[in-house]
């Protein structure tokens, strides 16, 4: 039985979790891949029903905490990843839904303390669009106004500020070592100190004219 994609759904960033984290929808257990702000994305054994409710427990020992939420699958397929009978898994997207503050809570400390931010999914799914679209004869759309920034993007700047800003010289640090990836790259520096400490900070994983625009809204005028 092989589960397709129905919609996409996904309109907050993603995070990877540095390793699989165990846990249960309703009776099944799942191995959760990453989270992001509206769902998780999980892989399991058993075949889950596109439309299904359940509910995610979720226990993580590093932080020695668990949570417990209303969940439901989006889309569901099979994974390239097989199990050790050689049989392949499924791979399934999941919408929170109607959680207390509390479990947005523990999803933000799981983040923060075993997440990093996936800053190729966007473009892999621009490009997979894209090839959709040529296999129909349909020609992409021309670019749209670049989007503002997601809560998350906000919480993940400011967050990064206020650490520099209490280490200066670990911004330093972070400013030289990103003028010098500038250089490396040719490309001009035409960015403020802190912009550019930020940037090099979370990896260079976020576009600079989306960190300077937080920086200056941020600001005092």
């Amino acid at each position: 039985m092989n589960l397709v994609e129905v919609r996409e759904l996904r309109r907050h960033v993603r995070f990877l979790l540095e390793e699989p984290l165990a846990g249960t929808f309703g009776a099944t257990p799942v191995a959760i891949l990453n989270i992001s702000g509206g769902g998780l994305q999980i892989e399991h054994a058993e075949p889950l029903k596109v439309g299904s409710h359940a509910s995610v427990r979720l226990a993580v020992r590093l932080m020695n905490e668990e949570t417990m939420f209303p969940a439901s699958i989006v889309w569901s397929k099979l994974s390239t990843t097989t199990d050790p009978h050689g049989k392949h898994l499924y791979r399934s997207g999941m919408c929170i839904a109607q959680a207390h503050d509390s479990t947005y809570g523990f999803l933000g400390r799981l983040i923060r303390t075993a997440g990093r931010l996936d800053a190729d999914s966007l473009e892999r799914k621009r490009l997979a669009m894209v090839e959709r679209q040529k296999t129909r004869g349909i020609h992409p759309h021309p670019p749209q106004t670049k989007p503002k920034y997601t809560p998350e993007q906000l919480l993940l700047i400011e967050q990064a500020r206020e650490r520099l800003a209490a280490h200066p010289d670990d911004q330093t640090k972070f400013y030289e070592s990103a003028k010098l990836s500038l250089a490396e790259k040719k490309v001009p520096v035409l960015y403020k100190r802190d912009v550019l400490a930020v940037w090099k900070y979370l990896g260079e994983a976020m576009d600079l004219d989306l960190i300077a625009t937080v920086v200056s809204v941020a600001q005092p005028a």
